[in-house]
């Protein structure tokens, strides 16, 4: 994936609440403003959230996180760069305008 595609979606963006839906993931019916639907149309974005989900999910099964609302962030990130993920971490001036 070219890096200009890369967008900011966050994990939280594919979990409920935990006392709603615990160890419950979600990643093709997400809620968003107006603002943040518009990368989620991409199909990109649908591979790299269902991938971040099975990630987040070897992370509940191996005993490396309680639920998947306390899975390391850090760890799920460093997981997914290692198996080709192209994701951001920060945002800067020419990030920010897709530049």
């Amino acid at each position: 994936m070219n890096e200009w595609l890369a967008t900011h979606l966050r994990y939280r963006v594919l979990l409920p609440k935990e006392s709603q839906a615990p160890n419950l993931l979600v990643s093709a019916a997400l809620s968003a403003s107006h603002v943040g639907s518009g990368p989620l149309r991409l199909e990109p974005q649908y591979m790299n959230l269902g991938q971040a989900a099975g990630v987040a999910a070897v992370q509940v099964a191996t005993g490396r996180a309680r639920t998947v609302q306390s899975v390391n962030v850090t760890e799920l990130q460093a997981t997914l760069v290692a198996q080709g993920v192209t994701i951001r971490t920060t945002t800067t001036s020419s990030n920010a305008s897709g530049r």
